[in-house]
Formats: C-alpha cells, sequence, structure tokens
C-alpha cells in the first residue's frame, strides 16, 4: 500500500498482498475481531494498514467517528463488559462516549478519533475534561463500582496515564480491560 486510494481500498475490504494479509490476520488476533464483523472490519483493516507503517492521519481519513466507537464498544462486550454508549447526563450535560461495567470497576471512557499528535497540555486537558464527566457519572450512579477514567484512541499516543486518566491506543485495549486492576496505582479513581 503506497497510495491513499490503494489504502482506503484496503480498508473497504479490497486484498492488500500478502505481508498488509499477515498484518490484518495479527490485528485480528490481537482484537478477538471476527471476519464475519462487517461493522468492525473497516477498522481492523486499518489498524493493520498503520502496523504496515501507513500515517495514522492517512488511514484515519478513511473511517468514521462513529465506526471507531462503535468498534470499541464491541471490543469492551467481548472482554466481558456491560457497555452503554452515547450516555448522556443532565443538569449538567454531560457525554460519555461509553460506559463498560466490569466486575472491580466501570470504565469512563471518551473515543478519539485522532489524526495527529497532541501537546501535553492538550492532553491534559482532555484528561481533566474526562475526569469531570467521570465524577458526574459517579454521583448520578449512587454508589456502586469506582469508575475509572478513560481516553481511548485510533492513533497515538503510546498510552500511559496523564493525571490519573488512561490514555488507551485502539490497538491494546483488550490487554488494558484484561488487566485494568493492575493500573489502580496510576489510575484516579472515583
Amino acid at each position: 500500500m503506497v497510495s491513499e486510494g490503494e489504502v482506503g481500498a484496503f480498508i473497504g475490504g479490497a486484498p492488500g498482498g500478502p505481508k498488509a494479509e499477515r498484518a490484518l490476520a495479527a490485528v485480528m488476533a490481537e482484537t478477538g475481531a471476527s471476519p464475519a464483523d462487517e461493522e468492525g472490519q473497516r477498522v481492523v483493516r486499518a489498524l493493520a494498514a498503520v502496523r504496515l507503517g501507513v500515517a495514522p492521519e492517512v488511514v484515519s481519513k478513511h473511517l468514521g467517528w462513529k465506526e471507531f466507537e462503535s468498534f470499541c464498544a464491541r471490543l469492551l462486550r467481548l472482554s466481558g463488559y456491560v457497555v452503554r454508549e452515547n450516555v448522556v447526563i443532565t443538569k449538567p450535560r454531560v457525554q460519555i462516549d461509553i460506559v463498560a461495567s466490569g466486575p472491580t470497576m466501570t470504565l469512563s471512557i471518551d473515543c478519539k478519533h485522532w489524526s495527529k499528535a497532541h501537546s501535553n497540555t492538550s492532553l491534559a486537558d482532555i484528561a481533566a475534561a474526562q475526569k469531570r464527566r467521570s465524577l458526574i457519572l459517579k454521583r448520578r450512579m449512587a454508589g456502586g463500582p469506582p469508575i475509572a477514567s478513560v481516553i481511548l484512541s485510533f492513533s497515538a499516543p503510546e498510552g500511559g496515564f496523564v493525571d490519573g486518566v488512561a490514555l488507551v491506543p485502539v490497538r491494546t485495549l483488550t490487554n488494558f480491560v484484561q488487566s485494568v486492576e493492575s493500573y489502580t496505582r496510576m489510575l484516579e479513581l472515583c
């Protein structure tokens, strides 16, 4: 895949040659995606293109933000979470892309279909906004398990934490949720 047209064709379902098919198989294995899942296939193919060295900003032009959010919700369901999408809370009004309830904690997730890197200041602002939404959600839930704030992105950053908020690339989401308890010292739970 060299041209943007070839990238778009691959994401749309066209064969991409042996190297692309190997990358696709690896991403499918990592994410638990099924070839029969048409909704998730475009995102899986986009992740494979990134793995092959295509710039995320080129790849993300071929995905819609809603495709990205739906795929993330699907991965969380496959990992055993009970998922609600597009949760809206009033007074004050906030919207949370995904609320995923697991056995020991709830994840309040803001999906970012980013096409470029963000500065540390920008990431801190985004993390602070997600923590605020998570606190509002916690007040509405009246008890229940602790809530962790997560920024889930298509492209970089490579993971990590900003002010107690997890920054998780979608390709590592399954691993993150399977071991989320091991990150409790780095997460600011509410």
